[in-house]
């Protein structure tokens, strides 16, 4: 059974607990969570080298200034 015919089965039926319903969501949360980890490291690895490029770029403007 895919994972929304789970949900779905344990959300429609009266009898099932609220940990039944968490139970069938988990898989699905648990992937979200390390997809939306590695987007954030992903966006926030090229904002260090264009700091850092920055960085040397203002440096070297500084240098030449004077």
């Amino acid at each position: 059974m895919l994972e929304v015919e789970q949900f779905c089965a344990a959300f429609f039926i009266k009898r099932k607990s609220n940990a039944a319903i968490a139970n069938t969501r988990m898989p699905v949360f648990e992937r979200w969570q390390i997809r939306y980890k590695s987007a954030l490291a992903a966006y926030k690895q090229p904002r260090k080298c264009l700091s850092a490029e920055n960085m040397r770029v203002m440096e070297q403007l500084a240098d030449n200034t004077v």
